[in-house]
Formats: C-alpha cells, structure tokens, sequence
C-alpha cells in the first residue's frame, strides 16, 4: 500500500571488482573499507578505498591475497545494483597504522584512458561535434560517440589543438557546445547532452521540514554587467547589427527597476537606485531607436545589396584583367615569333595600306576597329570585308598553307577618323569555327579588354558613390542616436555610476549573428548579482522511510530550495555527489541557481521587456560546408540502430505501466529518464525524462531529431537544417543553400526544349555573403557529358568539357602536381617541371616550339627541324636519301658520302681529326675563301688572332697607315715596328715588304682617318694604349690611318728578277738627283748620294754612287781580282808610313813617311825621291 515500508529493502551498497586492463575478473573485494565515491559533471569521477594486508579466517590471521594481486593500472569494476561503472588503479599506498596495516588505492573514471593518447596539430574551420569528435577519437581503438544532440550536430564551429590529450579535446568540444558529457564506462561510449535536456526534478523540494539541515544564502553583486562588448575570430563584432554603432549590449533594466510611468510620464512608481529624470530619459531612448529600427534595417539591407552588387562587378573587373593579363602574354608569345602585327593610325580621306609577311602553315585573322565606318572600304588581299561602326569586328580568316604570301590590308574612302588593325594568328579549332567572331576578338585584342576594363570600373565606381550616400545616412541614424543628444550632462554623470563594462571573446565565433546570441546568452547570466546557496542534507539514503527516493538521486537533476524566512526559493542543478560509504553520507555540490520568487520573476520580465539596444540581425550565413556520409557508413548505422533497438525490446524485463489521466506511460527503473508515453492522437518518446519528447508520432506525422530506414515513398521529401534544404520531387532532387540559393539539381533538372537528367551544381561569388551571382556551373548529363561553366559578362562559357566520346577540353590552365613537381597547360603553352613557363625543363608553345633538356626515344620521325645544344647518347645516327648517306657513331665519328669510314670523302674522327677531300668556304656575300680541291684559301677573308706560329711562303695583308694594313701584334701586311710614337716625332722602325727591308725614319702626317676593313667592320684598339691587339668590337679607342713622312736609310732588296736575282742593300739617303729604277724605296728610287753591297755572280761589290752625279766610288771582289775603281776623280789610300794618291788628272803618287817618293805623271815621266840616298841592286840593268 501507498506509505508501506518494505523492510527488506536496504540501502544499495557498491561491489567492487579487480581486473586486469582487458576487463578479465581476477578477484572480489569484500572487505574494503573507508569507501568514498565522488561522482561530478565537470570531471571524472574518483573512487577509494583501503583493503588491509591480514584478514581473520578461522580465529587466526591471514594475507589477505587481494593486497597482492591488485596492481597499478588495472581495473577496478562497481556494481551500483543496475548499474556498472569501471575505474583505473591510478595511486597505491601501503600504511602502516594503529588499525593495523592496509593499502589505500585511489582510483579515477575509466575515461583516463584518454588521458594517455594525444592529438597534436590538428586544425579544422569548421566542422560539427560528431565530425570533430570523430576525427578526435580515430587515434584510439577502444571509445566511441554514442548520442549526440542534434543541435550539436547541426551547429558548426572551429577546433584547434595544437598539442592536447584526447580527453582535453573532448571537453573542449563539450565546453564549445557548452554541453554535458554522460559517460558509460560498460560500453565505453560518451553522449553529449543539452543542459536544459539533462536532469529532471525527481526529490522535489527541499525545505526546513524535508531533508534540510542548514541552509546559507549569499548575493554578490562583484561580477555585475550593464555592458557588455563582444569579439569573436579575427576581431569580428557585432556593431554592423547596432543603429547606435556600437560593438556592444547595453542594459540598464536592474537598476531601473520598479520604475512605472503611465502615457502622461507620470511616475506611478521610482526605482530603487535610478532618480526618475535618468529613468524617462532612458526609456525615451531606448522608443527613439526603435522608432529608427525600420529605417536602419533597411538601409543595412540595401547596403548588403549594393556590397553583393559591388562584389559582383569587382570580380568581373577581375576576370577582364585576368583576360587581358593572358592576352598580354600571348601577344608578347606571338609577336616574339612575328606572328602578330598592330597598325594604329588617322584616317584622313587618303587611301591607306600595309602589308604583313606570314608563316607556312599558319591560320591568321585580321581585327579591325574604326570609329566612324561611313563611307569607308576595307580590302584584304583583294576581297572587300566588313567594317563594324565603332567596335571592333573580325574582317577576315587567311590560311597561309603550304605557300604563304603577305597579307594586305588597304582602307579607303572619305572622312577622319581613328582606325586600329590586328594581325594575329589563331588556331586551327578556330580557324575551321564558325560565327566565332568574338570568340576570337575576346581572346586575342588587348585594345577591346581594355575598353572593357574602363566601362567596368566606371561601373563599380557609379557603385560605390551610391554606397558612399547610403553610408552618409547610416551615419546620420548613429549621430541622432548618440546619447549626447538624448541625455543632459547630470544625467550623464549619474549614469556614469551604472555602466558597469564586461567583454566577452570566443574566437570560434566566425559569424556575426552567432556572436550576437553567444553575447546575449552571457549576457543574461551576469546582468544582476550572483546568487550563491550552501545547504546541508540530512542522509536520507540510510533512512528506511524513504526508501522509495533512494532510486530518485541521480547526478545532473534538479532540486528546489525553499526556506521562508529568507523568502528564498531557488532552483539547482546537482553538479556532484561525495559518497561516504563508510560512514554512511552524503554531500551534494549544487550549482547553476534560478531564483524562483515572484519579485525574481517580475524583475526578469521587467528586465526583458525594457532591453534598450536594438540589433538588425542578417540570419543569411556563409556556406561552411556540407557533411558527406557514404553508404558504407549508413549501411552500419542502419545494423547497428536496429540490432541495438532490436535487443532492447526483446531483452527488456523489469517494465512498468502506469495508465492515468496523462495516458499510459511505460518505464523502466533502471533507466527512468527514458519512458513512452500514449496520449489521444500521439505517441511520444523520451530520453530526457519528459523534458522534451524527441520522438512523436502524431495524428499530423512524425516528428524526431533521427529517422533511420531503407526505403522512404513519398511525391515529395523534403529534408531541412539552417545550413539549407534538400527537396526532393519525383525524378528531380534540389539542393538549396542557407541563403535559399540553389546550391544543386539532380535528377531530371531540365525540360525545356527537351529532358535532360543529370546534375547541375552552381558556384555563387564567394566574396559577398549570399551573392546571388553565379560565378560557375557544373554540368552533368547524359546528352553532354560533363562540362564546367564560367560566367562571362552576361553567358556561361564552357571552360572545360567532355565528349561522349570521351573526348576533353579546357581553356583555363590546367596543373597537376605541386610545388616544382608539376605539369601546367595555361595560354602560352604546356610545362613540365617547372612552375615558371620559360625555365620549365620541358615546355612547348602554342605554334609547335618545343624546348626540353633530353629527349628519349626508341624511334622518332623528325621533319623539317633543327636540333640546338642537345645531346645524344648511346646511339649511332644514320641519314640516307637515295644514293646519299651520312653516318655518326661515337665509337668513330662522323663521316659522309660512304658506308665506310676510311673511303668516305668527309669525315671527322673521335680524336678531332677531320678529313675532306672538297672543302669550299665562302662568305656571306658568296666569295670564296677557301677551295681545298683547288688549294686556296684568300686570308683576307679573315681576322687571324693569336697565331703562335705561321709558316708560308706568302702572308699579304696591308697596314694600319695609309699604304698598310695590319696583322694584330705584328703590325704589319708587309712587317713594320712602327708605333704610336711616329704621331709625337720622329721615329725610326722598319718594314719588310715583298722582297724587301727598308730601315726608315718617319713622321706622322696630318690627323689621320679612322680605319676599316675591307667588308666595311670598323676598327678598334683593344687597350688605352692604341697599340699591339686590334679588335672589331667596340671599344673607347678607335684605329686611325695615317699619312706618314719616310726617309728610306736602309733598303735590302734584289736586283735583277728570277734566277738572275741577287741581293742588294742601298745605304742612306741619297739626295735624289740620279734615279735608278731598279731601286724600289717608294722615294722617287734614289741613287745618288748612296752606297749599296749587291752580291751579283762571281764577284762582292761595294759601290758609292756620288752626290749630284753618281759617279761610281767601289771595290769589287771578283774571281779574278779585287777591283777599286774612284769614276772620274781621286783615289787616296792611307796607311802606315804609306800614302798612295791617284789624282783626279792621271797621277800616281806612293809616299813614305820617311819621305821618299814615288811618282807616276800623266805624262808617263816617273820620279823617284829618297831622303837619305838610293841603293840599286839587280843582277843587271837595261836602259832603253
């Protein structure tokens, strides 16, 4: 009956269980003692207990075996009647003590596993809690998720760990969420449960007569706000949301209260704290901005519409700049390979026209703008093409072919006018397109961009001078509202007591109207003192007249406090339980207060009814992303729902109906917050202990945060969250974002003009919150294949797109790889590893030009090419073409005209030698230099520099002066030592010339010319000095000819010519009066006045010509005598005591130096003279 008391029920008691980490039962515990257990919401639970080292069995003393087998780390079970909790030995001490010896174990919640593992760098912008939670989780093997709450699930935020254990992760998340962790240690499994979804009042109230021993109450008012600012990721805040501008929550309702008024101002009744004029003035603001309300919150939505308008027209500028940027790029490409040509000029009435070459095989098209087309005619090569009126237009497609011929453009006709002509050179693709014209314009003239490029930005600025005005009126509705205006100095003043400043700052807030509700949840909790409540309990788990609440105390449920004499009566949640088993108590720890007084419940409404800050809030947010779940992964939550839910009901026992006037309720005692409840029309489902039933079928659906199944019917299924809608309608399924954009079309998402199944997927501009420009479509469907679209102006142009066939195109750039590692396709060309086109080390424009640094193949069909500083390796080279062969093989070299390489008539050998029986040279203007058949090579044909040796019979060349050349560092054409100082004086050098030496004293004549060689290349001086090396790049010190004065001193030649030929040498000057003709000095062939040594056949001769006449003065050493010979006049011979005289007349005279003479007259007498006498001795003497 109701009040028995059941005198077999006693109090639950724990058992507690070793075992080893596996979960393998090694012993009991029955004789632990000192018990305590703490269980908490905001940690893990604690468990101790102490088992001594000797028990009593039979009257003696015994070691107690537990003491020795449990150990650190293992697991300690408790069974708690139904429920089982599992605990780690963490800390074990042996104590010696009075009661005797014993150990004491302190053990934590299993969830200390996860203390063990850590999660390092992980970063996520956005993601839900199971998303998070999984990912958090995967590092270990043994926990799981179980429940979550939807909202958790629904709700995206940003996680950072940079170096935390898996168990602070999970209370990071929960803490985010600002959820309540349930851990179950059987299954290990942790459910994350709402706060206002957890707990049930169960024990009712507890007052002075029920369960209350002591009770104190405390109001503190050191953390109270009346503003408070907000801050979340990357200084986001809420002053856009504000008509005063502000980046904060402002409220004065505390201290206002229980100010009343009536429609005339009269005050009914003051505030405790505020005077009445602070008080009307207060509450006339707080009508003024609700009055504006209307007018910002429209002018907010118009600035978002001109911002996304804004946006919008900013990215096509972009677009077109990046079009003109690959324009600019191509064209520089094609003008570098003469492949594009401009032609900008006034049009004056007289016929104008230009002429460009082309290239074999190439496609051209020829752009033409011109302002004022009237009266205007366009030809290109002979045909008359259109003209468009002040825009541009494609005149006409020329195919160059295998013959290509320049391209001619004329324009004739009347008026003036600006005219602009492009010559560019087009693909093949579009070449053979039809009505492509401005695809072609669009891709290839840079002038038309460019026009375009001005348009738009005179567009977005007409955008932002109308943004610019609606800014102005913002700023008039915040200069209104600003509480100088609204409040005199003293109210100010007395206000100033009452603003009481708090901040609140969560970085994982990325939208303003998330931080907004976060503000205004903090916000609550500390906009009126902090009520703090202390209670102490009687035990009443140990009284037997309440034995039926012993199973009604659960951690997380509510309680309600209430004590008259205080006029107390507040409600609290049970935030953690102390078991003393031992000594048989119980100690609450409550928390989380809601004062349940009438005044409390006035102050609240009063509070709220008269807020003061008024916010527009722009529910649209940014897309984060869409969760992606796979079949597999549904196939097992399907099996694991339904074998769970299955086992549930054919396993459970222990059920109790309870049918009443609230319908018929089904619940179970060991899990009492989860029932079943039937009512008129509806069924309902919990798992919150009635608080709300997150289940229901009704007479009007079904209502519940998962529905799992396998086959759903049904014309229309329509699946919703914040983030956006699925909606599905027969053979077609739309996806909208939470902007109410349509992110997606599956299925049937086009009729008209036929069907076309497939997907459709749309990119919205980014930039903009909920822009609702498309910036790209993805299409796939069966008639097309698969394409990507991007908006162009007005039109999609298909950017990249399928065949049926399987055939594939793009125009945008294509990379694959990353970092140097890439292959890259963009408007220039293709590359491979490299992310810089030029330096790529293979890349290849869009005309066929390849460049890469080796090429491998086993066989290659190369026409018409040209192979530049390349290598080959490992391969022998054969060309052949008809009776014609050439060879190259690196183990002999390379050779031409012969299978083989010792007959072939040109060859070069591995050791540089080169062998050609032919060898012709010519220069660029077809003049033979060398002619190996013939044995001739014209030197001066070349500039020889550095030669260490030359052996010839003949080296011509001529020189620097005005009659020579040069060789370099030997100045000569003939040999010269003349030198720069012949241009300070007098300089003596000589020079071999032909067949002859002068030695010669010079002086420079006049200034000089400066010197070139014979094909017309200037010459310079190689050093400051302007002497030895010459060079034809140019340098600061140019070569000059100059006319020299000569005077011959020496000259060696031959005489006569040929085998007759003999040398001769022809000493001074002369003096020019008798020329001799055989005498080549280049000065009028002196030979008067000059002495010469000539070496004729069989005789020496020395000869003096006189001055004036040449008369001969010699001595010739001749095979049959020496011969002296004075032509004309004296001959003297000195010597010692000797004179010999032959006078100009005839006469010979013979002197001694002791006097004694000898003379032969003309006459023919002789005289003799002695100075001492003379001796005559002969054998005889004849006389005539």
């Amino acid at each position: 009956m109701l009040g028995d008391i059941d005198d077999r029920l006693k109090p639950i008691q724990p058992k507690y269980f070793i075992a080893k980490p596996n979960g393998e039962i090694v012993s009991k515990i029955s004789e632990a003692y000192d018990d305590r257990r703490v269980a908490s919401l905001t940690s893990l639970n604690t468990l101790s207990f102490k088992i001594p080292f000797h028990m009593e069995e039979n009257n003696r003393l015994v070691r107690n075996r537990n003491t020795d087998l449990i150990r650190e780390r293992y697991r300690i079970k408790v069974e708690l009647g139904h429920k089982v909790e599992w605990y780690i030995v963490m800390k074990i001490t042996d104590v010696m003590g009075d009661k005797g010896d014993s150990k004491e174990v302190e053990c934590l919640y299993l969830p200390q596993e996860l203390n063990d593992k850590l999660i390092r760098g992980y970063a996520e912008e956005a993601l839900n809690a199971s998303e998070v939670l999984t990912d958090i989780l995967s590092l270990n093997r043994n926990w799981s998720v179980g429940y979550i709450d939807a909202d958790f699930q629904l709700t995206r935020r940003a996680f950072e760990f940079p170096d935390n254990t898996l168990l602070d992760a999970i209370y990071s998340v929960a803490e985010t969420y600002n959820a309540i962790i349930e851990w179950h240690t059987d299954t290990r499994t942790f459910d994350l449960v709402k706060p206002e979804l957890h707990g049930i009042n169960r024990l009712g109230t507890f007052s002075y007569q029920r369960y209350l021993k002591s009770i104190d109450q405390e109001s503190n008012a050191e953390v109270v706000a009346t503003r408070l600012s907000a801050a979340g990721n990357d200084g986001l805040g809420i002053q856009r949301l504000n008509p005063t501008g502000q980046n904060y929550i402002e409220d004065y309702g505390y201290w206002i209260y229980p100010f009343e008024r009536d429609d005339q101002r009269n005050v009914i009744r003051s505030s405790y704290y505020m005077s009445d004029g602070l008080c009307h003035a207060l509450l006339d603001y707080k009508a003024l901005i609700e009055g504006k309300e209307k007018i910002f919150g429209g002018l907010v939505s118009r600035t978002n519409a001109l911002n996304k308008s804004l946006a919008v027209k900013k990215d096509e500028l972009v677009e077109l700049k990046t079009e003109l940027a690959a324009i600019n790029e191509l064209r520089l490409t094609q003008q570098f390979n003469g492949l594009m040509f401009y032609e900008v000029f006034q049009f004056t009435g007289v016929t104008r026209q230009f002429t460009y070459p082309t290239k074999l095989n190439n496609k051209y098209a020829v752009l033409v703008r011109v302002n004022d087309a009237v009266g205007k005619t366009l030809v290109v090569n002979g045909i008359v093409c259109n003209i468009g009126n002040n825009g541009w237009s494609l005149s006409r497609k020329i195919d160059a072919g295998n013959s290509p011929s320049p391209i001619t453009i004329s324009l004739s006709g009347t008026g003036n006018t600006e005219v602009f002509v492009q010559i560019v050179s087009i693909s093949n693709m579009e070449f053979a397109k039809d009505n492509n014209e401005d695809e072609i314009i669009g891709r290839y003239s840079d002038y038309r961009k460019r026009d375009e490029i001005a348009a738009k930005e005179a567009e977005i600025a007409s955008v932002k001078a109308e943004l610019a005005s609606v800014h102005e009126e913002i700023d008039e509705i915040t200069s209104v509202l600003s509480t100088s205006n609204h409040f005199t100095p003293d109210q100010l003043e007395e206000l100033d007591a009452y603003i009481l400043v708090h901040h609140f700052s969560d970085d994982k807030y990325i939208e303003e109207s998330d931080l907004y509700e976060a503000a205004k949840e903090k916000f609550k909790e500390i906009q009126t003192p902090q009520l703090s409540v202390g209670i102490d309990i009687v035990n009443f788990m140990s009284c037997l007249e309440e034995q039926r609440s012993w199973h009604q105390l659960y951690l997380g449920d509510k309680i309600v406090i209430k004590y008259e004499r205080f006029d107390l009566k507040v409600e609290a949640k049970i935030i953690e339980m102390d078991f003393d088993y031992a000594n048989n108590k119980i100690k609450l720890t409550i928390a989380h207060f809601k004062d349940l007084t009438t005044r409390r419940e006035q102050l609240e409404k009063f509070i709220y009814d008269s807020k003061n800050t008024t916010s527009i809030v722009d529910l649209n947010k940014s897309k984060w992303g869409q969760a992606v779940v796979d079949t597999s992964e549904f196939g097992q939550l399907f099996e694991h729902f339904w074998d769970k839910v299955t086992n549930q009901i054919n396993m459970t026992v222990n059920q109790t109906v309870q049918i009443g006037e609230n319908g018929i309720t089904i619940t179970d005692d060991n899990d009492p917050l989860r029932f079943l409840r039937l009512t008129n029309g509806q069924i309902g489902l919990t798992r919150s202990g009635g608080l709300r039933y997150e289940t229901a079928l009704t007479a009007d659906g079904l209502i519940a945060e998962m529905v799992l199944g396998k086959l759903i019917l049904g014309q229309r299924v329509t699946i919703g969250d914040p983030d956006g809608i699925w909606m599905t309608e027969g053979p077609r399924t739309t996806i909208t974002d939470r902007c109410g954009r349509m992110a997606m079309k599956l299925g049937l998402y086009e009729t008209s003009p036929h069907d076309l199944y497939g997907m459709i997927i749309n990119r919205y501009d980014s930039d903009t919150l909920c822009s609702p420009t498309v910036m790209n479509r993805i299409i796939v469907n069966s008639e097309d294949g698969f394409k990507i679209q991007r908006k162009k102006i007005s039109t999609f142009d298909d950017v990249f797109y399928t065949s049926l066939d399987g055939d594939l195109y793009m125009k945008g750039n294509f990379q694959a790889g990353e970092d140097e590692q890439i292959f890259k396709v963009t408007h220039t060309g293709l590359q491979l590893g490299g992310s810089d086109w030029a330096t790529a080390p293979f890349h290849a424009d869009m005309y066929g030009n390849v460049w890469m640094n080796k090429l491998f193949a086993d066989s290659a069909d190369i026409k018409n090419s040209i192979f530049k500083d390349g290598h080959i390796e490992g391969s022998t080279i054969t060309l052949r073409n008809g009776g014609g062969v050439m060879k190259l093989d690196p183990m002999l070299g390379l050779w031409a005209g012969s299978e083989d390489f010792a007959s072939s008539p040109a060859s070069i050998g591995m050791d540089g030698t080169a062998t050609f029986r032919k060898l012709i040279v010519k220069d660029k203007d077809n003049k033979l230099l060398i002619d190996g058949e013939n044995r001739y090579i014209d030197v001066g044909g070349f500039d020889l520099v550095g030669a260490g040796a030359i052996y010839a019979e003949l080296i011509s060349a001529k020189m620097v002066t005005a009659d020579s050349g040069f060789i370099s560092d030997l100045t000569a054409g003939r040999l010269s030592t003349l030198t720069n100082e012949a241009k300070n004086g007098w300089f003596d050098y000589l020079t071999i010339e032909g067949n002859s030496m002068k030695w010669i004293t010079g002086q420079v004549d006049g200034e000089g010319t400066d010197k070139d060689l014979p094909d017309g290349r200037a010459l310079y001086w190689k050093d400051s000095s302007q002497q030895g090396q010459m060079t034809t790049e140019k340098t600061p010190w140019r070569v000059k000819g100059f006319d020299l004065k000569k005077k011959v001193k020496l000259l060696i030649d031959f005489k006569e010519h040929g085998d007759d030929a003999y040398p001769r040498s022809a000493w001074g000057l002369g003096d020019g009066m008798v020329k001799d003709d055989s005498v080549k000095d280049n000065i009028d062939n002196h030979k008067s006045a000059r002495g010469f040594i000539e070496k004729p056949a069989g005789s020496f001769d020395f000869i003096y010509y006189a001055k004036n006449n040449a008369k001969e003065r010699s001595l010739r050493l001749k095979d049959n005598g020496v011969y002296l010979n004075s032509q004309d006049d004296s001959f003297n011979v000195n010597a010692k005591n000797y004179k010999f005289d032959v006078t100009s007349g005839g006469d010979l005279k013979i002197t001694h130096a002791n006097g004694c003479e000898i003379e032969f007259a003309s006459d023919g007498s002789l005289k003799l003279k002695s100075s001492v006498g003379m001796n005559f001795n002969a054998p005889s003497y004849h006389f005539a």
